[in-house]
């Protein structure tokens, strides 16, 4: 998901305006960083949660698309 379509996302999800939501992605996005580049923080298990999560929703996204091509048959 891109800058974007998290933009969008959090606009409709929160019922905000498109630049409130920029905003706040915009601030989330720097403190991600920050964080990412903690010296407390193992990068390495960062990354392996990241990709974790990753292919957590891969998989959710998969199995809703599946659902949804047998509905419509």
């Amino acid at each position: 998901m891109g800058f974007s379509e998290l933009t969008a996302l959090t606009s409709e999800t929160w019922g905000v305006s498109r630049r409130n939501a920029r905003c706040v992605v915009t601030e989330a996005h720097k403190d991600w960083l920050e964080s990412f580049n903690d010296e407390d923080i193992s990068q390495r298990d960062l990354l392996f949660q990241c990709l974790g999560r990753q292919e957590r929703t891969a998989r959710k996204a998969e199995e809703s698309a599946k659902l949804l091509r047998n509905r419509c048959r």
